[in-house]
């Protein structure tokens, strides 16, 4: 459904030209002066022209519009816009929705938002005005004031993109600077919720990759989660404290004569008996669905009484000969502990090497 309205000029200087057809379904409005429709694909959807603007109503929602090139300011029952062109929407589960597109005030449910440049554009959503999220968008940034008709709490502070911004507060205002370009902004008593990594990088390889991305302002720890599905459906991968995390394991072991071929076996560390992951001729094997923690950067008691007990399963590896005679007893189990010496890799990448005191160091030939 459309609906118009005429913001200058006759409201009947507007034509109006029904087009239909096989394919297509439509209005052509035509007239004088500037001109807004509303178009809604949702049933029972209706619109009401306001001298502001107009109302839409629906079932989940009602919204007032705003917008008038020559400008608006308007307040009535707790509500309130200064502007060309603004949104407020009111939840009837509960709950309200600004947007202030170009103007310097808006204001419902007890929030008011104020920014000094026109031309930054923000948003908030909320349903308790102590916790506020929305989006800001600027060329050139500029200040918002955010003022609660019951105040705030004492802890409350203004953060984008999960980083804390200095602020002034005077009574039932806040006040901060917002950076230019498109940011998330939310105001807040506790952390703030972060805002999504994004991936910058893979290094792929035989079964497994190792996947790089942005770190976050705020963010105590990383989840990775891995789709089989094309993105229909995500299971954990790993939880860790870096933006790089790999989810698989590499096993290498050594020869064994005789043999028809080798099995891998793998369990949680402790727990349970173990499962076949690997059978085959080959001396080593990746295990891409083992989810586990790369090595930290300095192992030790300390790295492991801070890692994170949530997220970080530790499996354990062991590997059996088979032979025309049977399988062997399997050897000693290695694990996956993060904060373990015998996973830890001082020098990514440098062969190993033995020191002669009088030539100095020597590699090992290959």
């Amino acid at each position: 459904m459309a609906s118009g309205t005429g913001s200058r000029g006759s409201p009947n200087d507007v034509r109006i030209t029904n087009v239909s057809g096989n394919e297509t379904k439509g209005v052509w409005y035509d007239g004088t002066g500037d001109f807004m429709a509303v178009i809604s694909h949702k049933p029972g959807t209706s619109v009401a022209r306001e001298n502001f603007g107009c109302r839409v109503t629906a079932d989940a929602f009602d919204d007032m519009v705003f917008r008038n090139p020559d400008g608006v300011k308007w307040s009535g029952k707790g509500d309130a816009f200064t502007g060309t062109a603004g949104v407020i929407r009111k939840k009837k589960a509960g709950g309200t929705e600004l947007a202030v597109f170009h103007g310097s005030l808006i204001g419902a449910g007890g929030v008011t938002l104020e920014v000094d440049n026109p031309d930054l554009g923000v948003s908030a959503a909320f349903a308790d005005p102590a916790e506020i999220a929305g989006t800001c968008f600027g060329r050139a940034g500029g200040q918002l004031a955010i003022t609660a008709a019951n105040g705030f709490p004492e802890a409350a502070a203004i953060y984008v993109d999960g980083a804390r911004l200095e602020s002034q507060r005077a009574g039932n205002r806040l006040t901060a600077t917002l950076p230019a370009g498109r940011h998330r902004w939310q105001l807040a008593a506790g952390l703030p919720t972060p805002i999504p990594p994004t991936i910058t990088r893979t290094e792929n390889r035989s079964g497994a990759a190792t996947v790089f991305f942005t770190p976050v302002a705020g963010a105590a720890r990383y989840r990775a989660e891995l789709s089989e599905e094309g993105g229909t459906t995500w299971k954990p991968a790993a939880t860790i404290d870096q933006p790089a995390v790999s989810t698989a394991v590499r096993l290498d072991w050594g020869e064994v004569l005789g043999v028809a071929e080798y099995r891998v076996y793998r369990r949680a560390k402790a727990a349970g008996e173990f499962a076949e992951v690997y059978r085959g001729r080959q001396r080593s094997c990746v295990d891409p669905a083992a989810s586990v923690v790369p090595a930290f950067d300095m192992p030790g008691h300390l790295a492991a009484a801070a890692r994170p007990a949530d997220g970080c399963t530790i499996y354990e590896y062991a590997v059996t000969a088979v032979t025309g005679n049977g399988e062997s007893a399997k050897s000693a189990p290695v694990d996956t502990d993060p904060a373990s010496w015998a996973n830890w890799d001082p020098k990514p990448g440098e062969r190993f090497r033995r020191y002669d005191s009088e030539e100095g160091p020597v590699y090992y030939p290959e």
